[in-house]
């Protein structure tokens, strides 16, 4: 779980477009989970 926190702020750190496609994408995710 550290390992995925460090990853995640490190990807907020280099790139904040990138982050917004990642919540995006998990968005769409728990979105379609919930539909399904």
């Amino acid at each position: 779980m550290m390992n995925f926190l460090r990853f995640w702020s490190d990807l907020d750190m280099k790139n904040k477009y990138g982050l917004a496609a990642v919540a995006a994408i998990v968005l769409a995710v728990l979105v379609g989970y919930l539909v399904v």
